[in-house]
């Protein structure tokens, strides 16, 4: 991948990372991973030198979670680990039938 092929790059850092286990065995099922946004109390210096105040200052506000279900992946992530977190296009789909949920009709209350 390039830096041409990236649309947009954010810095991300682990907000909280819990684990969901099964409650007869312990075993874990899988772990929600909370993101947020880099930033930082008080300002950045002027010169522009902390690469945090560049992140903060494009996207200001990041929040998003990913449900982690990979077993691999289990404890890999750590509440204030730092991430970049890359958005690339995707080549369009040659398929004629994309797999796109159904539409469910609205539920019509009486």
């Amino acid at each position: 991948m390039t830096a041409v092929d990236v649309k947009m790059r954010a810095k991300v850092y682990v907000g909280t990372c819990i684990p969901y286990r099964n409650p007869e065995t312990g075993e874990t099922i899988n772990e929600t991973l909370r993101f947020y946004g880099v930033a930082k109390s008080g300002g950045y210096p002027a010169d522009g030198s902390d690469e945090n105040n560049t992140f903060s200052k494009f996207s200001p506000s990041v929040d998003f979670s990913i449900v982690v279900a990979n077993p691999a992946l289990f404890g890999q992530f750590n509440t204030g680990d730092t991430f970049y977190v890359d958005f690339t296009p995707v080549e369009a789909r040659t398929d004629p039938t994309p797999s796109v949920p159904p539409k469910i009709p609205p539920r019509v209350v009486a």
